[in-house]
C-alpha cells in the first residue's frame, strides 16, 4: 500500500457491529467482506472531535428482491 494508505483489520460482532479504535480525522474508504457475499466498499468520514462515523453495510445474495 501507498504510505498514505492506513490498513487496519476488525471483525464484526456477533450483532454485525465494529469499531476501529482512534482514527484521525479525515475521509476514509472502508471495506467489508462476506464469504458468499463478496465485497463491498463505502466512505465514512472522521470529523474532528467525533468520536464515531456510523457505516452500514447491506449484503444481499444475488436474486434476491430489494
Amino acid at each position: 500500500y501507498p504510505s498514505n494508505v492506513t490498513q487496519t483489520e476488525t471483525r464484526t460482532g456477533a450483532d454485525g457491529s465494529f469499531s476501529i479504535p482512534n482514527l484521525p480525522p479525515g475521509t476514509y474508504t472502508l471495506a467489508a467482506w462476506h464469504e458468499r457475499l463478496g465485497n463491498q466498499t463505502l466512505s465514512v468520514t472522521v470529523a474532528a472531535k467525533e468520536s464515531k462515523a456510523d457505516a452500514n453495510f447491506t449484503f444481499k445474495a444475488a436474486g434476491a428482491a430489494d
